[in-house]
Order: C-alpha cells, then sequence, then structure tokens
C-alpha cells in the first residue's frame, strides 16, 4: 500500500493472522484483532515504526459475494509476519513471530530471501486482450430503465457497469503497480492478496484517519479532467469552483459525511467553500473535516459511514 504523500507504504509478506468473516458487523474483526494484542509482546513497544498493523478491508454491500469476491468474504484483515514500512525517515522491517516458533535461524533465514531477492521486472507487458466485455447484460437494460424512470422524476441516479477482460498470458502486477505508481503521485495505492485472487485499486480518498482521539476526514465530490494547456487549465479550475452542478454534488457528500459522524464527535472543523485536489490528470473538489472524538474506538464509526455518498450513492438507504 502507498499513501497519497508519495513517500509512505507498507509491504506485508505472508500472514500470521488471518482475520476473515461474513459478518454484518464489522467490529467483529477489530474485537478479535484486540484480543490478539493483548497476548503479543513488543520488542520495541514504545517505537511507533513497528507498531503492528493489520492490513485489508470492507465489501461495500453485506449481500452474498459475487464468485471474484469469495476468496475475500465480507470482511478480510491480515497481520503480516513481515511489515516494511517506508517514510522519510527510512526503511523499517517489522517481524512477528508466535514464541514457539522463533528462532534466530529462521530470523536470518528471512533476512537473506529479502538480501537475495532478483530485481523484479516491471517492464513486461501484461499481453494482448483476448476478451472484453460487459458481463450482467440483463440486469444492466433493468438499471437502464429504472434510471430513465429516475431522470423523469428530476432524481438523479449514478450507475455503474461490470466488464470482463481477459488476457492471452498472466497479467503482471509489478508492471501494474509501476503504471500506477508513475501515472497518478497523489492517490492511495493498494493491492491485497487472497489464495489465487487479488484486489488492486487506486484511490484520490481516505476514509478516515483517527491521531490522538481527532478524526480527519474528506469528502472528495466532483471531478473535472486537467488540461495541458496551462492558461486553459487555470480557466477549467475557475469554472470548476462556480459549476453548481459539482458544488451541489459535493455538498451532497459534505452533508452526508456531517450527519454520519455527529453521533461519535464533541464538535466540527471545516471549511464551507470547497478546495481543489490535485492528481496527475484530474481535478477533485474537497472539504477536509477535523473532529475530537468522544470516545477512544471508532469502530463503529467506520461501519456508519463506510461507504460515503460519493462511493455507494446518496441518499443510502436507497443506493
Amino acid at each position: 500500500m502507498r499513501l497519497n504523500d508519495n513517500r509512505t507504504s507498507y509491504f506485508g509478506y505472508k500472514a500470521i493472522q488471518l482475520f476473515k468473516n461474513n459478518s454484518k458487523n464489522k467490529q467483529s474483526i477489530f474485537k478479535d484483532w484486540e484480543k490478539l494484542k493483548h497476548n503479543i509482546t513488543f520488542i520495541h513497544p514504545q517505537s511507533e515504526k513497528h507498531h503492528l498493523r493489520v492490513v485489508g478491508g470492507f465489501q461495500f454491500s453485506s449481500h452474498k459475494s459475487d464468485d471474484e469476491w469469495r476468496e475475500f468474504g465480507l470482511n478480510h484483515f491480515v497481520l503480516p509476519e513481515v511489515l516494511i514500512s517506508t517514510d522519510n525517515n527510512g526503511t523499517f522491517l517489522t517481524y512477528t513471530v508466535k514464541r514457539e516458533s522463533f528462532t534466530v535461524e529462521a530470523l536470518n533465514d528471512l533476512m537473506d530471501l529479502f538480501n537475495n531477492i532478483s530485481d523484479i521486472d516491471a517492464d513486461e507487458q501484461i499481453g494482448v486482450i483476448t476478451r472484453n466485455e460487459d458481463i450482467y447484460k440483463d440486469d444492466w437494460r433493468q438499471l437502464v430503465v429504472e434510471a430513465i424512470e429516475s431522470i423523469n422524476n428530476e432524481e438523479k441516479i449514478v450507475l455503474a457497469r461490470r466488464r470482463l477482460i481477459k488476457f492471452d498470458k498472466d497479467i503482471s502486477i509489478p508492471y501494474i503497480l509501476k503504471q500506477a505508481y508513475s501515472k497518478e503521485k497523489n492517490s492511495y495505492i493498494f493491492l491485497l492478496e487472497s489464495q489465487d485472487s487479488i484486489f488492486f485499486s487506486q484511490t484520490p480518498e481516505q476514509l478516515i484517519k483517527v491521531n490522538n482521539k481527532i478524526l480527519s476526514t474528506k469528502a472528495v465530490a466532483g471531478t473535472i479532467k486537467r488540461s495541458q494547456d496551462e492558461d486553459e487549465d487555470t480557466k477549467n479550475v475557475e469554472a470548476f469552483l462556480k459549476d453548481n452542478k459539482n458544488l451541489t454534488e459535493h455538498r451532497f457528500v459534505v452533508d452526508s459525511i456531517l450527519h454520519d459522524i455527529k453521533p461519535y464527535i464533541t464538535e466540527l472543523h471545516y471549511d464551507k467553500t470547497p478546495k481543489i485536489l490535485k492528481n496527475d490528470h484530474l481535478y477533485h473538489l474537497y472539504t477536509e473535516i477535523k473532529a475530537p472524538l468522544k470516545d477512544d474506538s471508532y469502530i463503529s464509526l467506520i461501519d456508519h459511514l463506510h461507504p460515503t455518498p460519493a462511493l455507494g450513492g446518496y441518499p443510502k438507504e436507497f443506493a
């Protein structure tokens, strides 16, 4: 995973513990994690660089998973056996192992493994597309019919379709990551592997961040393409900040987030006017929101907030 500062990244190797279930309650995963943490001895307890991290994700919907998502379940997190963390201060390796399994020889073997890894060929092309088609076409046609009815009722609806793309050879993950790293430097990039399935994504959005009981989140909604012409780009941004359609969409997302976090906070701090979030190819409207939390636990907030309207639609109950 790479954060949107284009400097901080985390790489997990193997899983010492898997937290996976199909519970609709997202808190269940973190309750299991809290139980495990009580039985873990930290060699460097004061070193933030070596704090343990679980990585994974939740599915949007609590409906039954399609085949391609079944490997992950509704909730899927792992505690890496090896976590490599990189930031401005350097690169740090955290090794997590069961006490009865630890040996100096095993640790040395692990270090030898990383020291002797050969360079990965990230220039290998991903191959030729042999199949490229929409799937679930009947469902898509029905959605279009419903969308037309909504538009006729002066309602707004956003549709998304799914595509199946096949190549003539195995897809080169290093190549895809290299392209993602080089083309969008201000976005979050993550990749999660489970058995034979890989989930990869790139996004400008971060759901929440909590530091010293201060909640930080961003409403990101409203998008235009960037222009290679500097003068035209400047004019587009000025018009973008005044565009009623994008401002209205953005306000929907801001209001929804404020409503969702209200039960968990003591006060609110946010700008009434959105700012510009710059990516390499796109501009987004964003509003940064900060708020002190009432309690130390914020897992139920994740359950309540995810997904935001920018991701899952608005109003949530109909999305």
